[in-house]
């Protein structure tokens, strides 16, 4: 069941929806290139640190003015704290907690890495379940490990089914849910 609301999200996408999800890890890891002033691991650390809870565009603000600035006024508390560990050296990977923020991490990283676990947040699980969670259902779906493997195998599931790598699937879903 959950299978198939991933699957009908995806098809109802657009070529150029679908092309946007297709390239939308690879425009990330170009962003984590500057970011990182052409250190990927930094940039990509940065970025999927300063991730949780903010939109996309607020969080490349906020990389950006944390590398410019040494602190953000985006993010707070122990996001900005890693961001900061992994801006003044230490490795992304030993930082970086937390299955979504993991995933979100080797997306940007590795966006060729067709096999990559789906990058699971809010908007996934809307989609995965069918319905817009609220908060509390975020919360609780996001913070099972369990739950959260079942969703990011589902999205694997579904890519194969298309075709197409669990990135696109994800991000593609992701286009259209935000956007619907």
């Amino acid at each position: 069941m959950c299978v198939e609301n991933i699957l009908a999200c995806f098809d109802k996408a657009n070529s150029e929806q679908v092309e946007e999800g297709a390239t939308w890890y690879h425009v990330a890891h170009e962003v984590a290139l500057s970011v990182g002033a052409g250190n990927i691991q930094r940039g990509a650390g940065i970025l999927a640190a300063l991730s949780p809870r903010l939109r996309w565009d607020l969080n490349i603000a906020a990389a950006y003015e944390l590398t410019r600035d040494g602190n953000t006024s985006r993010q707070f508390g122990a996001n900005r704290d890693k961001a900061l560990r992994i801006l003044h050296g230490e490795k992304s990977c030993k930082v970086l907690g937390g299955l979504k923020v993991r995933a979100f991490y080797e997306a940007i990283l590795h966006p060729h890495n067709r096999a990559g676990k789906a990058v699971i947040d809010r908007h996934a699980a809307s989609v995965y379940y069918g319905v817009k969670l609220d908060a509390e259902g975020v919360d609780k779906v996001l913070g099972s490990k369990p739950k959260v493997r079942e969703i990011q195998k589902a999205y694997a599931k579904a890519a194969r089914k298309r075709g197409v790598s669990t990135y696109t699937m994800q991000a593609t879903c992701w286009v259209i849910w935000r956007t619907s």
